[in-house]
């Protein structure tokens, strides 16, 4: 299947069915997950996890963060999205150039609650669970859209002065823009299904945060193993 894009509402979405191996430099890669400290064990989570295994232990690190007094996880973290830096382990272990990723905390919990278990709260409803994406979509908007000033303000500088901007694991790089000029973004098309969100609604949140974004979003239609 050859790569799609599509360019419709001033965004830039483009459909692609290779693996990791299409990512460059400081690019980010999205998932939709928990606040339980645990990427999903089926799909696109276990995916992750095996691939970029300290990535992993830094986002249940972040979930930690929000344990109650019993040391149980919480909500609190729910709607909001958490970067988490290049680790370089990872990146040497898959030949990868340094990639970020940006947790959309979608719900609380994932599959069906266990009423026999404390530490089993299961999905958010449906509604929730979408104006939890809706909420962590703008965050990822707003944060992006900060680097992308820092970035414009950091290359008017060093133009002055001549010196050369360095890039960053994370954070504002060169070429970055506030409208997302130079940025790409990779999710997998069918992640939502974790949380019972289509491609269709995860899809309509994307277009109404990133409208007039010129960065890319590359959707991943399945996933592909590689060496």
């Amino acid at each position: 299947m050859a790569s799609s894009t599509f360019i419709t509402s001033g965004l830039n979405l483009k459909f692609i069915d290779k693996g990791l191996s299409v990512i460059s430099e400081n690019e980010i890669i999205v998932i939709l997950t928990t606040c339980q400290g645990t990427w999903q064990t089926s799909e696109f989570g276990r995916f992750l996890r095996l691939k970029l295994p300290l990535a992993y232990i830094t986002y249940v690190d972040w979930c930690r963060r929000f344990l109650n007094y019993k040391s149980r996880f919480t909500s609190q973290a729910a709607g909001t999205c958490h970067m988490i830096p290049s680790q370089p382990s990872d990146c040497l272990s898959n030949n990868l150039p340094p990639t970020s990723i940006a947790c959309l905390f979608a719900s609380y919990g994932d599959g069906r609650r266990n009423y026999f278990r404390i530490r089993k709260p299961g999905r958010d409803d449906k509604k929730k669970v979408y104006d939890q994406i809706d909420s962590a979509l703008a965050r990822l908007r707003e944060q992006l859209s900060g680097w992308g000033e820092l970035s414009e303000m950091k290359a008017a500088l060093n133009a002055t002065i001549n010196v050369p901007m360095a890039s960053s694991s994370i954070g504002p790089n060169p070429g970055w823009t506030k409208s997302g000029k130079g940025m790409q973004i990779y999710m997998y098309q069918h992640n939502g299904s974790d949380f019972q969100a289509s491609w269709p609604e995860v899809e309509s949140l994307i277009r109404k945060h990133f409208a007039g974004w010129e960065g890319t979003w590359n959707i991943w239609t399945k996933l592909v193993q590689e060496d």
